[in-house]
């Protein structure tokens, strides 16, 4: 049911997963385009952990915005970067090594 649900957002924003969906639905129903785009992304869900790898969506802008804001870079954040897990800044950590950042997120122009 959950996993639907984000199907159905992860339609609207990633154009990846929109193009699959339409492709799915110009042959099927609606909702079975839906399963199919849930399914896909259980399978996407599935390789990022097993490689320990972060998703390559195509809006990076959007995607590195968020990265800050999560991180406490962003001055609307809510939350303090002190009061994140040593296994979430890790991972922040990981994302920055493989961008080549080492202190911020720089959204390209």
């Amino acid at each position: 049911m959950f996993l639907t649900e984000a199907a159905k957002n992860a339609v609207r924003y990633d154009p990846k997963l929109r193009l699959f969906y339409e492709r799915v639905r110009s042959r099927r129903l609606d909702q079975k385009a839906i399963i199919a785009t849930a399914n896909k992304m259980l399978k996407i869900i599935w390789l990022m952990l097993t490689r320990k790898e972060v998703y390559e969506s195509a809006n990076r802008k959007r995607y590195i915005k968020k990265l800050n804001r999560m991180d406490g870079k962003d001055s609307r954040c809510w939350q303090k970067v002190g009061s994140r897990s040593p296994a979430y800044r890790a991972s922040i950590m990981s994302v920055r090594t493989k961008y080549g950042q080492s202190d911020a997120y720089e959204v390209p122009a």
